[in-house]
């Protein structure tokens, strides 16, 4: 009886060794994730800062050019160009 108490007490604390191998191996598999995702995050925003310069960009280079058209074109009043800005 004794023997058998012993041999499932020694069963019994392979399987918690096991159980804490997998946890920890589950904490570290956790870990680089969220980094991966704080990674992603990261990325989607700097995209959408380029994103924002490029569209401010595009929004000058209009202006600019309904400027430069309205100059070289004198009979264009820039009033009438404000409807498309």
């Amino acid at each position: 009886m004794v023997l058998l108490v012993h041999f499932q007490l020694e069963e019994n604390e392979l399987v918690t060794r096991d159980l804490e191998e997998q946890i920890q191996t589950l904490e570290g598999r956790l870990r680089a994730l969220e980094q991966l995702q704080s990674l992603q995050s990261s990325i989607h925003s700097q995209k959408w800062e380029e994103f924002s310069r490029l569209a401010e960009s595009m929004k000058t280079l209009s202006h600019t050019m309904i400027q430069t058209t309205t100059n070289q074109k004198p009979w264009i009043k820039s009033a009438d160009l404000d409807d498309y800005s």
